[in-house]
């Protein structure tokens, strides 16, 4: 048995079947992360020329993992911090015995989180969303790439000094608004969209939708990796055509407007996400409005991964 015996279809299933063993730090984290790096689109590019691919799908920015992000696509995760120990002991598993002896990929996961979180006396709930995330990228990068390459530092500056525990309730607390308050006819609140950076965040007014709060961030966000041009989240059309602001939610999702049927529409027309929730981790932030603090993480890229069946 090996990691490419187990199909997409595998990989979902098993991370709805881990996740209650994951901690609520990097439960919706680890869905988020799966969602940016699907396994169909790393399949689409290793059997197909890769500028044939990102023509069709109309790819900007950079949806491999091969391509430098190995140690540096899950760096949204509180479990993180781990990594070079996440990738010590899965390279060792690899190369000893592989993943034969167990009858499912739930099976592999918990065992590799059971020898990480034994190597780092780590809660293993702690361990659990990027082991997931470690196995993953080996599938989709191969061992000698995944071997290669040198673990990032694994600290988080913002949230360095914090606990798990801290960080979910920083998550879920809004913005003060004065001893005064609840006269104000608006409120403010903020989106922190980068928790490694202390001042990765933007204001927003209650029900304003994320791309307009975002645009009013006059920072310099040309040179960024995916160039922006108005604030931190990607937007072009802000009619949910285009699919470039599709963000991930990592805290604050019940503040967030209930997904509407345009959205939901939308979103599984760009291959972002299909499910039924009225809430979901991935959102289009031009459609999106907030009535609180909201986490979100922005994905390196954006495309039509819907249109993968045809090629």
């Amino acid at each position: 048995m090996t990691l490419r015996q187990f199909s997409d279809i595998d990989w979902s299933s098993t991370l709805d079947a881990i996740l209650p063993d994951v901690h609520e730090v990097d439960r919706d984290a680890t869905r988020v992360w799966h969602a940016f790096f699907p396994l169909t689109l790393a399949d689409a590019y290793e059997a197909a020329d890769d500028q044939a691919v990102a023509r069709r799908l109309r790819v900007e920015g950079n949806p491999r993992l091969g391509s430098g992000q190995i140690d540096s696509s899950h760096r949204f995760l509180y479990g993180h911090r781990y990594w070079p120990l996440v990738k010590a002991a899965l390279i060792s598993r690899s190369v000893g015995h592989g993943v034969s002896g167990w009858s499912s990929l739930a099976d592999v996961v918990r065992e590799a989180t059971g020898d990480v979180a034994a190597g780092t006396r780590a809660d293993a709930r702690l361990v659990a969303g990027i082991t997931f995330v470690g196995l993953m990228t080996l599938r989709q990068v191969g061992l000698d790439a995944f071997r290669a390459t040198g673990a990032e530092s694994q600290e988080m500056p913002a949230a360095s000094g914090a606990s798990p525990d801290a960080v979910v309730a920083r998550r879920a607390r809004d913005d003060s608004q004065g001893l005064l308050g609840f006269l104000r006819t608006t409120k403010h609140f903020s989106v922190v969209f980068d928790e490694r950076v202390a001042d990765a965040t933007f204001p927003i007014l209650d029900n304003q939708h994320l791309t307009t709060a975002s645009a009013t961030d006059g920072r310099d966000y040309v040179h960024g990796p995916r160039q922006f041009q108005e604030g931190p989240i990607p937007a072009q059309c802000r009619s949910a055509t285009c699919g470039t602001c599709w963000i991930g939610v990592l805290g604050g999702r019940e503040k967030l407007s209930e997904i509407e049927p345009y959205e939901t529409r939308k979103l599984r027309e760009f291959g972002y996400l299909d499910v039924e929730e009225t809430r979901p981790i991935i959102r289009l932030a031009c459609q999106a409005r907030a009535s609180g603090n909201v986490t979100i993480v922005i994905p390196p890229w954006n495309g039509f991964v819907s249109r993968l069946q045809n090629i």
